[in-house]
Order: C-alpha cells, then structure tokens, then sequence
C-alpha cells in the first residue's frame, strides 16, 4: 500500500542537520498544499516523488554545484566591498542595506560547509553503501544552493548603487579665508547677486577659465546670500564629471537626476553652477551667462602681495616678484600659490622661482598667437590628427569645431593677432593658450615617450644635439629663436614634425641635414633666409606638408619633385607684388598628390605652362602674379579654370584682360574665393583685414571689353564684390552681372567709377520673367562717383528685394535726383545707417511717384526706417527735403510740406512714426540740428 506524503513550507535557518526546509524550485521540488500520492504519472504527487528521487542519484552534483554557488556569492561580495570602500572615499553614505547584506554574508563558514559536503561524498564508496546518506546529503546540498542563490541575488539587486550622496557641508564652514575682491571679481558678485534676484532667470552659469577663481567667488557670493537672508536655503555642492584637464568637456547634466529641485513647478529655487566651459552654460540653458575674466595688473599685484607680504616692496626682491606676477598671467590661483609658497623665504628661493617660471616652454610672445587655418590646420593635416575628413574643407570644418570646444572650455584664447607687412598693421583674429593651461599641456604632452622637444622663442643659437631625448623625439619646435648653423646631419629617426620658423638668420642647409629624419611628414623652414634646399630632402619620402611662406632669397626647390607624398606646399610672399626670383621647375609635375599650393609670389613667367593644371587634385590655390600667360610660355588662367577639385582659390592679379577671356569653367565646386584684380596694397590690407569667404575685387582699368561667360558664373557665387571703373556701354544696370541669379548670394556691394551704370535693378513689368527675389541678401550698398547713376531701382521693386539692407553710403553721384521710391523705403525695416553726401542734384530721399499716389494718406502711419541710427545728409545743395509728391504741392491735402533746404527748414519732414531709434543727425551745416528741431511734420 502506498503511504501518503506531505511537504509543508517552513521559513526556518539552513543547518548541517537534516531540515523541513523546502525543496528548490529551479530543481523541480515544487511546493504544494497536501495532496495525496497516485500512481498516475500526471499527477503532481508523482512529479514531486520523482524529484526527491533525484536528490539520491544526483548528490555529487549538487555538491558540486553548490561550490560553485560559494564562489559565485564570494566574487559578488569582493565587488561590493570595492564599491562600497570607493563610495567612502568620495564621501557617499553607504546604504543601510548594503550593510547588514556585507555583515550577513559568512564566507569562512560557507566555505566551510562547502568542504564539510565535499568530504561526506568522498565517504561514500559504492552505490549500494549509504544509499540513506546520498539522499539526505543530495537533499541538504540542495537546499543549502537555494539558500546561498536567495544571498548571492539579494546582492545582486544592489546593481552599481551601493550609496547615496553625503549632504553637502553647512556654507558657514566652507573655506575661503584670506578672501580678497577687487574691482573685477565685485563686478561679477553684483551680476550674479542680480541674476538671483531676476524673476525671468533659474539657472545661472559663470564660467571662465581654470584658476581664475570661479568657486572662491561662489563661495564668497552663497555666504553673502545667507547674510542678506535673500534665500530660506543654500546649498553648495561639487558636480564633475571628470577632474581631468585633458577630458574636461561636459555633456549636460540633468538635474532632477541628481535630485536638484528645477524648473516652473520650482519658482522659488535658482540654480547657480561653475564650468570652464561656455557650451555647458548652454547645454544647460542657463539665462544668465556670467564670465570671470584673469586680473588686471594691478590687481594681480595687489593679490600676490597680499600673500606673499609687503616683502615684495624690497630692494632685492621687487624686480623679481614683478617676473612672478607678470608670468601668472592674471591667474588667482597661481597668484596666491606662489604669493604663499614664497612668504618668508631666502632671495635665492625666489630667484628660482623666477628662474623656473622663465623656462617655461613657450615663451608669452605675440609670434605664439596662430591663425587657424593658416597655421594649425598645416600642422593637422600633416599628422593626420583629424580622422575620417574627405578633403581640406571638410579638415577646416573640423578643426574650427576642435578649437571652439576648447574656447568654449577656457583650455585656448580667442584673440587678436597683429603683423607689420610694409608699414601697415594687418589684425586677424587668431588663438592661443594661457601661459598656465599652456604649460599643463605641455608636460602633459612630455609624458608621452618619445615625446617633445620645444624650444621656441628662448634665443636659441645652436641645434639642440645635446639633448639626451633627441634621438626618439617625434616632435620638435625650434621657431622663433636665432639658429645660424645646423650640424651636418642629426640623427632623428622618430621625428614627424620639425619646426624652424623664424630663424630668420639661418641661410643654408647642410646637403645630408635630412638623411637621419627619414619619417618627417610635416617641414616648416618659414620665414627663414635659406636660399635652396638641400639634395637630403629627397630622402623624406612620408613628407606631407612642407612651409616654405616668406623665403624671400628662396631660389632652388627642384628638390621638392623628390617628395612624392606632399600634399601641401606653400612658397608664398605676402603683399609682394614683384615676388622674388623663384622659377618652379617642371621637376614639381611628378608630386602628384598635391592638395593645397601656395605660389603667392608675383611673376607669372616663373610659373611654366602644365604645371597647374598637372595638379588635378588640387583643392585650394593661392597665387599672386602679374598677369596670366596665353598657355606657351607661362601659365594662364584657363590651367586654373580646369582645375574641377578646387574648392578654395586665392587669387591677386594686375591685369584684368583675363576677366574678359572666355575660359573652359571647371570650378563648379568652388566654395571660397578671394580674387583681386589690380587692386592697390591698401585694398590687399583692406580685404585682408575684412577676411571674408567669397570675395570679387574687380578693378577694370585698361580693360575694354566685357566680362567672360566664366565670370558671371563666378559672380553669382559671390557675398562681397566691389567693382571701378567698368565703363562697357551694354552695362546700364548690375543686375546683368549675374545672368539669371540676380545676386541673391550677395552681401556687400560697392561702386566705385562706373559711369555707364544707370541702376542697381531694372524691372520691365512687360517682362514675364521678372525676378520675384533679387539682392535677397545684400546688406551694404555704396556708391561713388557714380556718374551715370539715375535711380536704384528702375520699375515696381520686386517682393523679396532689398529686405536686409542696414547700411547705404551714397556720395557724387551727381545724376542722382531721388533714392527711394515709396514703395522701396517701406521695404528698408533693417535700415540703419544712410549717408549721402556730395550729389549735386539730389532733390529729395523718396519720391512718391504716380503708382503710390492712391497710398499717400497711409504715410504718415507708416513707420519708415524703423531702425535707422545713423541719418548723414551734406553737401545737397538741390535738396527740397525727405519726401516729393509727383504732381501734388498743394499744402490742403498733404500732412507735410516740401522745404527748399536752406534757412528756411525748420523740421525735418520724415513722419511722426519714422525713425524711431534715429541716434545721429549729421549735416554739412553746423546749426541745422537747431533749426529743424528734430521735429516731425505734423508736431
């Protein structure tokens, strides 16, 4: 007779001993309410007989499985406790959880157990001996996993949170003692304070570079706040996402997540944080953006004197803590470091100071201030520093991108650059490190082996052989120092990059210099008096970029066709109309890889025909010459037309009878451009201080035809064009300039002794292709000496015509009787600067023709210039005064009058709702300001 068997669940401790526990579920030993036993296989009585007949046959399993549970719980128990020791390191409280889970867990005893089962099953030696003790040792075992498993994933629930946030330290206890403010950092309390008490603002960012004292300010302003009692409750907290300088780029951070309270349903919290970096300030959509700038002189001064005690003021050590405050650069962090380090100590330790600061690796001199695309995007290119970029564009895009990151994070200086060429001052904006972030960068890196030589700017005169790293350098910057004489050959076989600009008195390279530098990609001999170079440069084969700008005695480079690889190679002179003797050979043809080709030089003749247009790849050209050949004996302009790769072209030319030669035009995908047709030095420093991106100066003298096919092309591209002297008679209106585009790209124009041109656009309303957009874009617009010149716009004025124009400087144009028609003026809403002066037949700014009779009642509602600053009117002898009406003088039906210009004007008639935001008046008459009163027509 079969019996019937119970099982019951019972919440009792595992032991050694044989237990009521219940079976593990993942071993099939379900459990169930009491249910009496069958012979029905079905049935779940069978199935859980089944099972604890499985604790017999299969006990060694379990007692292997169940070691395997122990090693499992103890690898989950190390990595909490690492968790848990890193937590307490950072300061976080850890979880009461956790704990009692760390101090429940007994790996002694676990292990313990485990060897205690391994051993009972060695005991057992057959299958018919202990068949009792396999079954209540396969049970045990059992249940004994099933204990350890219900551990091991209480453990596992914990995840990678084994803590919470310690809660910030009371701001009465934050340090800031020794707290110094000037006129600067009070500056920028009183924004902050304001920005807190600003409704409109939440969130409030102050960010600036590292060590200008950003979190000493914010503490300072939080125990402000508390004292003034301008919030219940303030909390200060550090939030960083990696401490290193070199990754120290935020992404945002939200802050619901880290569990500060924001937003509209949180109107009373406002929230200010600290970054170096300006995009987190928008990343964070921060509505007040508040930038702490580096000290004044003065103040740095006054700050290191704080510190370091009025022991500054001695005779022996004045001078050289002015060396010390001068290389802190601003920095209020380096200020009070040093200020404090050197309190009370020996003359010596302060002539080392001094002495180690002067050794820093680049020196603060204006020649280290760089250009971006002129500079650093060679240096780039030449290690391929920036991945996955198809051509120099797309290089620039990048680069530009990598460099307003690091603006935008304190790590570089936007900044203005300026170079002496020929008596003028060019100023370009360029970049450039703080002296500090510069360093750090430095040694950062020197870490890297083989690392860096730089010596740049430190008056150096011979090759720097001794250095023990030489041999495995792969970078090296001598430039800017005075080297006359380079060793016959140094052996650098690591070496990428080597840098001599601006050894100004080195003229010769030794023939085998370059035979132990096998592995240079990028050369710069810029700005040195060499005047060849040496038959070694035909060994460096992996040479890519190779800086040859400003060689003025350069006369050999037939060296350079060695150097199958090069991709940029730059031999140009700037604003040297007659260059220097430099010939190129045909030898060049064979580097055929070619991307970028600097020949700003000046003699077209120096140039043979083929050698540009064997260049098929080339991506941006610069060239100055004289005039352009007929393609025998020099090079001409149809090679640079055939050049379908390029996108930017650089171009200064003295002749303009090349404008009027048809050409093949292959520079569809030109993207940037600056040609400058017989234009003076003064307007080269003038374009190059403007640098705009596609630009056409177009100086016609001396040219008697009219402009190739190729050039309207080119014209339609254009944003900045400035045209003198064209005088062809078919020409009565620019708009024929770009046939069909109607200069929609165009956003500068300027006229200059064009006396054939009648208008700017001339609309036939018979012609059905009138132009619904024309000069969408064009924001300035000059005209003078433009003889010819009768209206600027002949005909109704298009819809989607001068709708961006601000500024208008119109000067003898002596058959000039009127500017705008009414319906034009309506149009000029971003109008803000209008300046005429020295039209001799000027009779009135708008005329109100026939077609806008019907509307002349809506005048004085209109609002005219409703952006205008700036209103220069002089030297009109002829003017009646703002407005005339065609065929209408009668006083009765007009709110205004027409006044002859003379004593006699007593207000200016414009409207009483035009010209609202007019600023300045100027008049060849001194008293006119009083006479008409600024007054409105109807006031």
């Amino acid at each position: 007779m079969l019996h019937c068997i119970w099982f019951l669940q019972t919440n009792k401790r595992l032991s050694l001993r044989r237990s009521n526990l219940p079976i593990p579920i993942h071993l099939c030993a379900k459990v169930y309410e009491p249910v009496p036993c069958c012979r029905d296989v079905g049935h779940p009585c069978y199935q859980i007989s089944f099972c604890h007949s499985m604790y017999l046959v299969h006990y060694k399993k379990n007692v292997q499985y169940l070691e395997t549970m122990v090693d499992k719980l103890e690898n989950t128990h190390n990595d909490i406790e690492r968790m848990v020791e890193v937590a307490r390191e950072r300061g976080e409280l850890i979880k009461y959880a956790v704990e009692a889970w760390l101090s429940s867990v007994d790996l002694h005893a676990l292990r313990d157990e485990a060897k205690w089962f391994q051993c009972e099953v060695e005991g057992i030696n057959s299958f018919f001996k202990g068949w009792r003790s396999r079954y209540h040792l396969g049970k045990a075992a059992n249940l004994k996993i099933y204990a350890i498993n219900k551990i091991y994933l209480d453990g596992k629930s914990f995840g990678n949170t084994v803590s919470f946030l310690a809660p910030p330290p009371s701001l009465e206890s934050l340090p800031i003692a020794d707290f110094v403010a000037f006129g600067s950092t009070k500056s920028v309390m009183e924004e902050v304070i304001a920005a807190l008490k600003d409704d409109r603002v939440s969130i409030v960012a102050v960010y600036g570079m590292g060590g200008v004292g950003k979190t000493t300010l914010m503490k300072q302003v939080a125990k402000d706040i508390i004292k003034d009692k301008l919030f219940d409750k303030v909390v200060m907290t550090i939030v960083s996402q990696n401490p290193d300088l070199r990754n120290d780029l935020w992404t945002r951070l939200e802050l619901a997540e880290v569990g500060i309270p924001n937003g509209n349903e949180h109107s009373g919290c406002k929230v200010v944080f600290t970054t170096r970096s300006l995009d987190a300030c928008c990343m964070m959509n921060s509505q007040a953006k508040i930038e702490v700038h580096t000290l004044s002189q003065l103040d740095s001064w006054n700050l290191f004197r704080y510190h370091a005690t009025d022991i500054v003021y001695s005779d022996g050590l004045h001078k050289i803590a002015s060396e010390v405050v001068n290389k802190c650069d601003g920095l209020p962090l380096a200020l009070v470091t040093l200020g404090r380090a050197l309190q009370g100590r020996d003359r010596i330790v302060w002539e080392d100071a001094a002495l180690q600061l002067g050794k820093s690796i680049f020196p603060q001199v204006d020649d280290h201030k760089i250009i971006v695309e002129d500079d650093l995007l060679r240096y780039a290119i030449g290690e391929r520093i920036l991945k996955n970029v198809d051509n120099l564009m797309e290089a620039k895009i990048r680069l530009h991108k990598v460099v307003d990151s690091l603006i935008a994070s304190g790590l570089m200086l936007r900044v203005r650059r300026s170079t002496v060429v020929n008596g003028h001052i060019l100023d370009r904006g360029g970049i450039m490190m703080h002296d500090v972030v510069r360093d750090v960068a430095t040694v950062i890196a020197s870490e890297d082996t083989p690392g860096f030589i730089v010596r740049a700017g430190i008056g150096l005169k011979l090759w720097p052989g001794h250095l023990e790293n030489i041999h495995n350098c792969r970078r090296m910057s001598l430039m800017m120092n005075d080297i006359i004489q380079l060793p016959e050959q140094s052996e650098c076989p690591q070496l990428l990059t080597l840098s001599l600009r601006g050894n100004r008195r080195l003229q010769k390279i030794p023939d085998r210099f370059f035979e132990g530098m096998r592995s240079l990609v990028t050369l710069d001999l810029s700005y040195t008096d060499i005047q060849s170079l040496p038959p070694s440069l035909s060994w460096l084969a992996k040479l890519r970029v190779l800086h040859l700008n400003e060689c003025a005695n350069l006369s050999d480079v037939s060296y350079i066709g060695k150097c199958k690889k090069l991709e940029i190679l730059e031999l140009g002179c700037e604003f040297s109309i007659t260059g220097f003797s430099l010939k190129l050979p045909i030898e060049i043809m064979g580097v055929a890889n070619l991307k970028l080709l600097n020949l700003y030089r000046g003699e077209t003749e120096n140039i043979p025909p083929n050698i540009i247009s064997s260049f098929s790849g080339l991506e941006e050209l610069h060239m100055l010459v004289n005039e352009f050949g007929d393609g025998s004996s020099c090079a001409s302009f149809a090679e640079v037309a055939s050049l379908t790769c390029l996108i930017s072209l650089r171009l200064r030319v003295q002749n303009a009878t090349f404008l009027t030669k048809d050409a093949a035009f292959g520079l569809q995908n030109l993207q940037t451009f600056s040609i400058l047709v017989n234009a003076s030095d003064n307007i080269v420093y003038r374009f190059a201080l403007e640098y705009r991106t596609r630009t056409m100066f177009l100086n016609m003298l001396g040219a008697s035809e009219e402009f190739a096919p190729w050039v309207s092309k080119l014209l339609g591209k254009t944003e900045y064009l400035e045209l003198w002297s064209y005088g062809q008679e078919y020409l009565k209106n620019v708009g024929q300039l770009d046939a069909g585009g109607q200069f929609n790209k165009l956003k500068c124009l300027r006229l200059i002794d064009c006396p054939k041109i009648e208008h700017i656009l001339s609309v036939d309303v018979t012609d059905k292709s009138v132009p619904l957009v024309a000069f969408s874009k064009l924001t300035d617009l000059s005209m003078l000496r433009m003889e010819g010149m009768k209206e600027i716009c002949k005909g109704p004025v298009p819809l989607g015509c001068f709708l961006n124009l601000k500024e208008m400087h119109i000067q003898d144009c002596n058959n000039l009787r009127y500017l705008f028609s009414l319906a034009m003026a309506q149009r000029l809403n971003q109008l803000e600067q209008l300046r005429v002066c020295w039209c001799s037949e000027m009779l009135n700014i708008i005329i109100i023709s026939e077609m806008d009779e019907k509307t002349e009642p809506v005048l004085v509602q209109a609002k005219l210039f409703p952006r205008l600053k700036i209103l220069t009117l002089s030297g009109l002898p002829m003017l009646f005064g703002f407005y005339e009406v065609h065929n209408l003088y009668s006083e009765s039906g007009l709110p205004w009058k027409n006044y002859m210009w003379s004593a006699n004007l007593k207000k200016l008639p414009m409207g009483p709702n035009s010209a609202p935001n007019l600023k300045q008046l100027r008049s060849g008459y001194s008293d006119l300001m009083q006479k008409i009163g600024m007054g409105r027509p109807n006031s």
